[in-house]
């Protein structure tokens, strides 16, 4: 194939194979080749884009170089392959493996298979490799002469400046020696936060003595330090709950429980104490047992009066768990109000669901008032009419067993209760007006000094009381054959428990100061006695679920 430039004829050389020496003195083979005018060569690869009738543009190692076709007599060209390939031969003379893989590259883009250029795009990197390596290593070793010279100036006392050396040359995180210059780092703020706490600034000290454990978080000097900074400092405690809690050591995290505890963050506490509360030694060293009874119990109220229940009785459970001699009550209310807030309260049936699970919580009062307001809705439920009979009958007994026993005073106060809270029941009325009627009579005829009477009424409480205790002590099972008629200890002592409250409250009435503790303390005996009667007045006691099972 013949080619015309200018004036001159020229054919297409293939296969060239012949090594060329081009004047920057590098050797080259294979690439396209101008002869000029004069009788020099330039050699390198053409550019077609920027190749015109009029003029040549070839690229070589030092550039692209742009030459007038009147002074090319005539040109050589090989493959796209082999230029290229003889391009990148000649970076890697001159040391340029950058641009030698970036010709090997381009010079595979249109010879795919070429062998050759592969092998020689693989040494190129290995050179790149090479080079790479031996000025990382020039490098790390100046960043270990600063260090040097950096943690000179920290020992000396000029921290400000050691720190700015040491940022100067702060290393990728890949380089061999990272590790080497963190541990550096955190050494100048150990050294650092030392001196600021000897000189009594603890902000200044807690703020680098964080940077060392941020850099070497095992590091227990900086940890000793750190938390001298926190002493005696209440405005502390946030630092100090969390600096512990990010230990794994049991008794540093109990630490930060007891800072917890402080801050009055109980739910975060009582985790924490939790975790550790089997284990005897921490136990007895932290007092968990009793951190863990104060805060489950201030939890589940807090959660009571802010009403949510079910948060309550979560908290509540835990507490039984580690006070089982806590009164059970708090529970009983939980799940009363939980029911409550699920129930239509428009609904009688609803409502008679909720009043029967108050009955057998043991919420006795509670489920009467439910019962009545059931009546209010529908003045025919069999079922509350049903409920609140066998509470009629009770009272009406127990007014007619004070009268039976003398007891004239409380026979008068129970009956006329009778009236006022049982009006649905028209045949029991007429016996409590009765009744009434009679204790009166008899009352006046031993009207006698008040005080000595309610002092003679709060001594029957006491009896009553005894009597109900013996009747506990007695009280071996709950199972009961509702079909048949037998002798109940456990109903004897509510029976008993009941009438001691009721001679309390009404000798209380008449005498005030029999409530206190210095005299007889009926205050006390009433609320004792309430916890004890709403636990037997039922035959199911309230079950407390064990969460562990």
């Amino acid at each position: 194939m013949i080619k015309r430039i200018g004036n001159v004829d020229m054919k297409k050389c293939v296969g060239l194979t012949a090594s060329i020496t081009i004047f920057l003195g590098a050797g080259i083979a294979s690439a396209d080749i101008l002869h000029m005018q004069d009788g020099q060569k330039q050699v390198g690869v053409i550019v077609k884009a920027k190749t015109n009738p009029s003029q040549v543009t070839i690229r070589t190692t030092s550039g692209e170089i742009t030459i007038p076709r009147t002074k090319v007599s005539r040109i050589e060209e090989q493959s796209a392959a082999q230029s290229y390939g003889a391009l990148g031969d000649a970076y890697v003379q001159s040391g340029n493996f950058d641009k030698a893989i970036e010709s090997y590259e381009t010079g595979l883009k249109s010879d795919p298979g070429n062998v050759d250029l592969q092998q020689k795009l693989q040494q190129a990197r290995g050179g790149v490799s090479t080079k790479t390596a031996a000025t990382q290593a020039a490098l790390d070793d100046k960043t270990r002469r600063v260090v040097d010279q950096a943690m000179q100036m920290a020992r000396g006392g000029n921290f400000d400046q050691a720190y700015s050396t040491l940022k100067s040359v702060e290393p990728s995180e890949f380089s061999p020696i990272y590790a080497q210059y963190r541990q550096s780092m955190a050494d100048l703020y150990l050294m650092w936060g030392q001196t600021l706490l000897d000189r009594q600034d603890t902000g200044g000290a807690a703020d680098k003595l964080n940077q060392v454990l941020k850099l070497d978080p095992s590091n227990a000097t900086a940890k000793q330090l750190l938390i001298k900074t926190f002493e005696g400092d209440p405005t502390k405690l946030e630092e100090t709950a969390k600096f512990y809690l990010q230990s794994e050591s049991g008794e540093e995290q109990l630490k930060g429980a007891d800072a917890l505890y402080k801050l009055q963050r109980y739910e975060e506490a009582a985790q924490v104490y939790m975790k550790y509360m089997s284990d005897p030694t921490l136990n007895s060293r932290f007092n968990i047992t009793q951190r863990l009874q104060t805060l489950l119990d201030t939890l589940h109220q807090q959660y009571a009066s802010r009403g949510d229940y079910r948060k309550a009785l979560e908290y509540f459970q835990q507490y039984i768990q580690v006070k089982p001699d806590a009164d059970p009550m708090p529970y009983s209310k939980y799940m009363y109000m939980i029911k409550r807030a699920e129930t239509d309260m428009n609904n009688p049936n609803a409502r008679f669901e909720l009043a029967s699970l108050a009955e057998q919580l043991g919420l006795i009062d509670t489920a009467k008032e439910e019962y009545r307001n059931i009546l209010s809705l529908d003045p025919e439920s069999s079922g509350a009419l049903t409920a609140l009979r066998k509470y009629a009958d009770s009272d009406l007994a127990d007014a007619r067993e004070f009268l039976n026993q003398g007891q004239y005073t409380l026979a008068v106060q129970m009956a006329q209760k009778i009236p006022q809270q049982y009006p649905m029941y028209p045949d029991l009325l007429a016996q409590a007006n009765q009744l009434l009627a009679q204790a009166q009579v008899e009352a006046q005829k031993v009207a006698q000094n008040s005080k000595a009477e309610a002092r003679a009424l709060a001594e029957r409480g006491d009896n009553y009381y005894q009597q109900a205790m013996q009747y506990l002590g007695a009280y071996v099972s709950t199972e009961t054959d509702q079909r048949r008629v037998i002798f109940s200890p456990r109903n004897e002592a509510a029976k008993y428990l009941g009438q001691a409250i009721f001679a309390w409250k009404t000798a209380l009435q008449m005498d005030p100061s029999l409530g206190d503790a210095t005299t007889y303390n009926l205050r006390f005996k009433i609320q004792d006695a309430s916890n004890k009667y709403n636990a037997v007045a039922n035959r199911r006691a309230p079950y407390i679920p064990n969460p562990r099972r």
